[in-house]
């Protein structure tokens, strides 16, 4: 029989306090010093790009991952029913972080109509502020490039259509994933029609802001800068049913029948491969660069004719 110290169970200590497990990541590269991707979701109005970029969030954690929104969902201020914009929202800024994403993109002659707390409508000129591309910005890279940032992948869900803004918007998130050492992952998210349509109807009635009055100024080049046609939602397709297509290969996702969460969990596995992919490509170019070529010494062997 052992004595009383080899019988003694283990201390309270080693249950309540248990050995530190070692740092890892959902996708899968623990203390992975490479920044982590960039992830564009992609998809027409109703589809479900900000459920699936939440719960995508939530899977990877708050310390892995940051959500980007290019339009707010919800009024400011004002309470006569006008859709205030903004253009870029992370829920990490108290006020939300802000760039211009092309929202300045108005005709010279446009003007803003509302009302006005003493319901006096108001007229304001809207100056011609279009760029030549009105996509570019640097605040993006400078978001990216924050060192607190650079182990978050960064979930961005926005309309992107077949449309000369839209394309201009693509690239600018794939320029801003090349200047930030990112790999770019583009996401795509289709839905039969009438299953689209359903789920925007819904999300009207749950949410009046979705509601943009006839006089209410367009916030995209998708949109007729004075509605003609009777209320309807913020997000039209009257510019393109086409989604702008990025220069890198992506994920495309039917969830017309499929669950939100099965969704993001694809996503994730998706960027786990493409991740994987990228670490091949960059161990082989490596070991090329660093295998000798020649003889001992690292010279060549030249053959000379003669």
């Amino acid at each position: 029989m052992g004595s009383y110290r080899e019988q003694r169970p283990p201390s309270l200590s080693s249950h309540l306090f248990p050995p530190p497990i070692p740092a890892f990541e959902v996708l899968g590269r623990p203390m992975d010093p490479q920044p982590a991707p960039l992830i564009h979701i992609n998809g027409s109005p109703g589809v479900g790009k900000e459920t699936v970029a939440e719960l995508l969030t939530f899977i990877l954690g708050d310390d892995k991952s940051m959500l980007i929104d290019v339009r707010s969902l919800g009024f400011e201020g004002d309470t006569n029913g006008v859709h205030a914009h903004k253009h870029l929202l992370t829920p990490e800024h108290p006020c939300y972080f802000s760039f211009d994403v092309g929202m300045e993109i108005f005709d010279e002659s446009t003007t803003v109509n509302w009302e006005g707390s003493n319901n006096e409508k108001k007229v304001e000129q809207v100056e011609d502020k279009t760029p030549e591309n009105p996509c570019i910005t640097d605040n993006l890279t400078r978001l990216l490039l924050k060192p607190s940032n650079g182990a978050r992948a960064v979930v961005l869900p926005a309309f992107a259509p077949d449309t000369v803004v839209g394309r201009a918007f693509v690239k600018t998130l794939e320029e801003a994933a090349e200047n930030t050492g990112r790999l770019f992952i583009p996401v795509t998210l289709d839905c039969a029609s009438p299953e689209r349509i359903r789920r925007t109807m819904s999300l009207q009635r749950q949410c009046s802001y979705k509601i943009r009055r006839p006089s209410e100024p367009a916030l995209s080049k998708c949109e007729q800068v004075v509605a003609p046609q009777p209320v309807g939602p913020v997000e039209n397709e009257v510019c393109s049913r086409q989604l702008a297509i990025s220069n890198y290969s992506g994920l495309v996702l039917d969830i017309t029948s499929a669950n939100t969460f099965a969704a993001a969990l694809q996503i994730v596995d998706y960027v786990k491969r493409c991740r994987a992919e990228k670490d091949k490509d960059w161990r082989n170019s490596n070991s090329a660069a660093t295998t000798p070529t020649g003889s001992v010494g690292g010279e060549k062997n030249v053959k000379t004719s003669g």
